[in-house]
């Protein structure tokens, strides 16, 4: 009798045991999810989400995208930037504002929770795809110990919850916040003949005191590269920011076009494209994101 409770003792001592292993095994597959703090104190990015726009686009479009056709932005002081759009590529937002605002404590434990935040690092570099063909863009999820990024969709549920919920974020947060007052980035370019020759209304607007759009002029046919916008300040950014303002909400007409129609003082139109900027750029206009590698032209 001694003998057999013996090997009973010994077989469920082996079967704990097998478990054991296989746990540890899966743990060791999975491995450790950090705890994630995104209000740590610091002015650093601590959470990033934007997209790209997808195929071909024009400079001006690539000026007003190149931190995010859209995105979300939350530093160290719980400070975010929202620049939402109607979806992940070139829409008729194009004139939309910045948002800024602080998350409340509440507000931070929500967006980790609701954004899944401590589970993106099971997906550190990672990129996934969904319909090939749509070439909508890349959706680029980031926070200082982990990156992936989407492409057409994020390849499971999960994911593409976190992406439907991210975008709902912007929304919200941008609604709550308010503009930036800022700087503006802006690119010129000669309105064409054959824009000036559409039987279509183009009202225009004087060109702000100072602000000489001829020495900045772009080219058409030149490439633009991220971080060559020209950078304006002061009442020359408030008006062209009324301006676009009076566009959007059809204070000249219908608003057909996807930039701002400046006449300067001699009298040549120019199509100017403008963005809003924030403190998180670099000299030349960019947000930086460790890992990511960023287009841009040498100086």
């Amino acid at each position: 009798m001694k003998s057999l409770n013996s090997r009973n003792a010994i077989a469920i001592t082996r079967r704990l045991g097998g478990a054991a292993l296989l746990l540890g095994l899966l743990s060791a597959s999975y491995g450790c999810l950090d705890d994630v703090t995104l209000c740590d104190g610091s002015e650093d990015i601590r959470l990033a989400y934007r997209t790209g726009g997808g195929g071909m686009i024009s400079p001006g479009h690539k000026l007003m995208s190149e931190n995010g056709s859209s995105f979300l932005y939350v530093d160290g002081q719980c400070r975010y930037w929202a620049f939402p759009r109607e979806d992940d590529g070139v829409s008729d937002n194009t004139w939309s504002e910045v948002a800024t605002g602080e998350l409340s404590a509440e507000q931070e434990a929500e967006l980790k929770d609701e954004l899944s935040v401590v589970e993106w690092q099971r997906w550190d570099q990672e990129g996934f795809q969904e319909n090939p063909a749509n070439d909508g863009g890349a959706a680029t999820f980031w926070m200082p110990n982990t990156t992936f990024s989407c492409s057409g969709g994020c390849g499971s549920g999960e994911r593409n919850e976190i992406h439907q919920n991210v975008r709902s974020w912007m929304g919200k947060l941008a609604k709550r916040g308010e503009p930036v007052r800022s700087d503006v980035r802006i690119l010129a370019e000669v309105v064409p003949e054959s824009v000036l020759r559409q039987n279509r209304e183009h009202p225009v607007q004087p060109a702000p005191a100072g602000l000489d759009l001829g020495a900045h002029a772009f080219e058409a046919g030149d490439h633009y590269c991220a971080g060559n916008g020209v950078l304006v300040s002061g009442e020359a950014a408030n008006t062209l920011r009324r301006y676009r303002r009076e566009y959007a909400h059809g204070e000249h007409g219908a608003f057909w076009y996807s930039y701002l129609p400046i006449e300067a003082v001699d009298g040549q139109q120019y199509m100017v494209y403008m963005r809003d900027t924030t403190p998180l750029e670099a000299a030349n206009g960019l947000v930086k994101l460790d890992g990511i590698r960023a287009e841009f032209c040498a100086q």
